[in-house]
């Protein structure tokens, strides 16, 4: 699964890929809003991109455009947020992910995102 990590704190945005790479996820991490629209718009390979809403930080805006590109209106986005914010996340057919236990969090929304995407058919 090819995954497009935006989280704008280093040390988080590298914990996190390497907890997704250890789960056999291929990752692209980047930093920013313009970074995820950027590699959205050049690259429609992702199978899912996961955003972290740090407190005081504006993330929303970024899933509302995603939710308003037509080509991107059925991309799995996993938000790894305060539970405060899980409502506005679940009107958006975002996947919530509770930062208060992240790994734990991450792999079940994973697994979400898994079950989603085309099996392979053996012939």
């Amino acid at each position: 699964m090819k995954i497009l990590v935006a989280v704008t704190h280093p040390s988080v945005r590298a914990s996190l890929a390497d907890v997704l790479a250890g789960r056999g996820c291929e990752v692209e991490p980047v930093e920013c809003e313009a970074d995820v629209l950027e590699c959205l718009d050049a690259n429609s390979a992702y199978d899912a991109v996961l955003l972290y809403l740090f407190t005081g930080i504006s993330g929303t805006n970024l899933l509302n455009l995603i939710r308003a590109n037509k080509r991107l209106k059925s991309l799995p986005v996993i938000v790894v947020c305060d539970p405060c914010m899980k409502e506005f996340v679940l009107k958006r057919n975002g996947i919530f992910a509770n930062e208060e236990f992240l790994a734990d969090s991450v792999t079940a929304a994973l697994a979400d995102v898994a079950k989603s995407l085309p099996q392979p058919t053996t012939n």
